[in-house]
């Protein structure tokens, strides 16, 4: 249990994989507009931005996808 708390646990975007990875990334509140969290990639021409105004400042993994129940 402690070591998935780990895993799930958001680190600073400078620490993101830029290979293309899709990962969950939490962009920040900045005047008056909420922070959010969303799924996306790593961007050689744009980076983690996935806003003009906002800075996007930690991710974590995605977690596994659930297997089919039939």
């Amino acid at each position: 249990a402690e070591r998935l708390g780990q895993e799930r646990a958001w680190r600073p975007i400078e620490t993101a994989p830029k290979d293309g990875t899709t990962v969950l990334v939490y962009v920040a509140a900045v005047d008056g507009l909420l922070g959010f969290q969303m799924t996306t990639q790593y961007h050689a021409d744009g980076g983690w931005r996935v806003d003009e105004f906002r800075e996007t400042t930690h991710w974590m993994p995605l977690p596994p996808v659930p297997k089919a129940t039939a």
